[in-house]
């Protein structure tokens, strides 16, 4: 039997399978490939894979969608379902996101730094 926890609040019961080991070498190569794009010069490149994830997961919401049209769902369980599959599919998108952001501000940073020692060896010349 599944291990799950129920939540009193929506009385639903989830079931979460931390046996998917097979999940850990794409995720962990997906994040250090955006490390590396995020941190070039130009801004283009580490949006790539945030983009891509974005419309795997907008594909496989819409493909639920069609799959489940006029089954025995009401309309209202349909979009609400759809509407979780959805928020579900975006987290690689939104991880990779996190990971492109964190990157691009410590680039910023970097670059401030760098400026503040270009001016104060400026001011120490004059």
């Amino acid at each position: 039997m599944k291990k799950g926890s129920y939540s009193m609040a929506t009385k639903i019961r989830i079931f979460i399978d931390f046996d998917r080991r097979e999940w850990v070498l794409p995720i962990g190569a997906a994040v250090l490939a955006e490390l590396w794009l995020a941190s070039r010069e130009k801004r283009w490149p580490g949006l790539l894979l945030p983009g891509a994830a974005f419309l795997w997961g907008t594909g496989k919401t819409i493909l639920f969608f069609a799959g489940a049209w006029g089954r025995f769902m009401t309309r209202g369980v349909l979009l609400g379902t759809a509407i979780q599959y959805f928020g579900l599919y975006q987290i690689p998108a939104l991880l990779l996101l996190a990971v492109y952001a964190a990157c691009r501000e410590y680039r910023r940073r970097k670059q401030r730094r760098m400026e503040d020692q270009i001016d104060r060896m400026n001011i120490d010349d004059l």
